[in-house]
């Protein structure tokens, strides 16, 4: 079986024969708010073909991000050049690498799928999997570290009268929010599947007129790995009550809408 997948339309990985758990980001998908997917969807409706766009330019960066880690050369186009300019200084600022897409260290080399060349890392406790950007060390610690590419800046505080005057918006605050939760999703499969513990996630966004470097730990990082749980919680939940919803031959919204204790009734059946 191929260690990536599609099942229901949703990405998921097998993470061992015959167990196949869903990806990072088709749980934060799944679970977005009612809020989140009216904003995407009312921007793919103004930006006939950004997503596609988005996807391809994320694509390159993250290539290009690649190739400078393990020291080959750096090729990108010219039309996203100015979302390369300035990364480099980041990255240099490490000490050096564990994890660039893949393993980079010998001891890892086993989760590389020797048919795709995928690697991931995953939760058998919580049931999830997904590939981090980078994990890489700074004097003795590690980091976990993603890349994004936006045309817009990230915002890491609810963006008020003030926030939004320094140029925060609400989508900046929102793309904030899923990533910094994706990140602590990684950081708990990677203590799980490496035995890492990662001390703190970056979030390195490039836009076309600066890159943004956001650094998370503590106390704030540890409401990120609460959330993330919940959203697991939840997202286990969605899919027994689509499971539930198609064996009785009805929508989703129709088993939602039944009293509480005849839900209860068909999930138990």
């Amino acid at each position: 079986m191929p260690i990536r997948v599609e099942i229901n339309g949703r990405r998921h990985y097998q993470v061992s024969p015959g167990i196949f758990v869903p990806s990072v980001t088709t749980v934060l998908g799944a679970t977005a708010t009612a809020a989140s997917k009216a904003a995407l969807n009312n921007w793919l409706a103004n930006n006939p073909g950004g997503r596609e766009a988005a996807v391809e330019r994320g694509t390159a960066i993250h290539a290009a991000c690649e190739d400078y880690v393990r020291g080959r050369p750096v090729s990108v186009s010219p039309e996203i050049q100015c979302y390369w300019d300035g990364l480099a200084r980041h990255l240099d600022s490490y000490d050096g690498f564990i994890w660039s897409e893949v393993p980079l260290l010998p001891q890892h080399r086993h989760l590389i799928d020797a048919e795709s060349g995928i690697a991931m890392v995953y939760s058998l406790e919580y049931r999830y999997a997904g590939v981090p950007d980078l994990i890489a060390l700074r004097n003795g610690a590690h980091f976990l570290v993603d890349f994004k590419t936006s045309n817009n800046l990230y915002c890491r505080f609810y963006p008020d009268e003030e926030v939004a005057e320094a140029g925060g918006s609400f989508g900046g605050w929102m793309k904030y929010l899923k990533c910094a939760t994706q990140l602590a999703a990684y950081k708990i499969a990677i203590k799980e599947t490496l035995g890492l513990t990662i001390n703190r996630v970056e979030i390195l966004t490039s836009t076309p007129e600066t890159t943004q470097r956001f650094q998370i730990h503590g106390p704030e990082l540890k409401k990120f790995e609460v959330k993330w749980l919940q959203k697991v919680r939840a997202y286990q939940d969605l899919v027994i009550r689509e499971a539930t919803a198609a064996a009785h031959g009805l929508t989703l919204e129709q088993l939602d809408a039944l009293p509480a204790a005849q839900r209860r009734e068909l999930v138990a059946a």
